[in-house]
């Protein structure tokens, strides 16, 4: 494994610098900028400050591209310990807006936009968010706001980060990984599974008319889980022009299950960063896909290692989760409704969009980790022996 760092300082010169071992990327999943960390050696041509330019290769590839935002002597003055920041370092800046029916990602784009940053790969969410007034609050918790509302209203997960110098918006389902966390990548594990924090099973929606005073109230509940658990309860309260019913909903769908958090130290994977989906496979956790909060990949000589801090997708109750096939399992599924997704639904789910009469052959969507592993799929709506493609997911 080579890894290349390149500094152009005022002056527009290009600099190689001698790197100390120990290169550190950080990337958080909310409003936090990635961050690369790294000790040059003092020389006669190391001539950098604050604002300069800094990018980061590994293989050849494209990793990092930030500015210079600190720089401090080691304690043997010999290096300087930097730390540069990506594009969103400059979401902490304060910002004010007021929107009226946008969705989450042309607010994004229009911060970007006023401010000169570049954009690249932005998804269109779907969620039109009626009315939004933000006061001086910082671009990170803008952007963060509107994209809670489109995960409260449609269960769908995005994140914000920079991919080497554009500011880009993904789903959770576009970024699924295929690195394995299980025993033969690992080294440290710690695993938690809770009801004692974000967990409930009572959702009461409410909807306060300033106007006149009165109050809707929206009731979302299982039954079953209260017999098991006992009342957990949790209060929300409405906008104007929210869906009382179809929040209360989804919110109870996000929040009804135990809280999952697995930290691991494993074999890095420069693909991984924090919002990516990534499959688990591991004793007394299960078979499942994650939710990278944190990734700290730490570079020294020929080593690459990672950090992670993953939480249950159920916690964001993300539509287009893998749902784990065994053999027997009905399934119906299908690729080719969105370009490069592909959608699945069990019995007794329509797929949105797709006609059994015009597409005869389903495509299954497996994990990398499951391919060449055999199944036996039935189609209740095409009948047995329906042409099956297994293809990477």
């Amino acid at each position: 494994m080579n890894y290349d760092l390149k500094i152009r300082n005022s002056e527009g010169d290009i600099l190689i610098p001698s790197v100390r071992d120990g290169v550190t990327l950080t990337s958080y999943r909310v409003r936090m900028p990635g961050v690369l960390r790294f000790a040059a050696l003092i020389d006669d041509e190391l001539n950098i400050s604050e604002g300069n330019k800094v990018a980061f290769f590994v293989d050849g590839r494209k990793v990092f591209l930030g500015y210079i935002f600190r720089r401090r002597l080691s304690a043997d003055g010999r290096f300087w310990e930097v730390m540069a920041c990506d594009q969103i370092r400059y979401f902490k800046n304060s910002y004010s807006l007021v929107y009226r029916n946008a969705r989450a990602s042309q607010v994004l784009r229009t911060i970007c936009d006023e401010l000169g940053l570049k954009t690249g790969f932005i998804a269109k969410t779907t969620h039109v968010i009626p009315y939004g007034e933000e006061k001086e609050n910082t671009i990170g918790r803008i952007v963060h706001n509107a994209l809670e509302r489109e995960l409260a209203n449609n269960n769908t997960l995005y994140t914000v980060f920079d991919d080497f110098g554009e500011v880009t918006l993904k789903s959770a389902r576009a970024m699924t990984v295929d690195s394995l966390i299980c025993p033969d990548t690992v080294s440290k594990i710690q695993y938690s599974s809770s009801i004692n924090s974000e967990a409930f099973n009572r959702i009461i929606a409410i909807y306060t008319d300033m106007r006149s005073g009165k109050y809707q109230k929206f009731v979302a509940k299982d039954s079953d889980r209260i017999r098991e658990w006992g009342p957990l309860q949790k209060i929300e309260h409405l906008r104007e022009h929210e869906n009382g019913d179809a929040k209360a909903q989804a919110l109870l769908a996000r929040y009804n299950s135990p809280f999952e958090e697995l930290k691991v130290k494993c074999f890095g994977d420069i693909c991984v960063r924090a919002g990516s989906r990534v499959p688990v496979d591991l004793p007394h956790v299960g078979r499942k896909f994650m939710i990278a909060e944190s990734c700290i990949h730490t570079f020294s000589g020929n080593s690459h290692m990672m950090e992670l801090d993953l939480v249950n997708e159920n916690k964001y109750n993300i539509r287009t989760a893998f749902m784990p096939v065994v053999e027997g399992d009905e399934v119906l599924e299908t690729e080719g409704i969105e370009k490069g997704i592909t959608y699945f639904s069990t019995i007794g789910k329509d797929i949105e969009g797709f006609d059994a009469a015009k597409e005869p052959k389903v495509a299954v969507a497996v994990p990398t980790l499951l391919k060449g592993e055999n199944f036996n799929y039935v189609s209740p709506s095409l009948g047995n022996g329906t042409e099956v493609s297994i293809v990477k997911w």
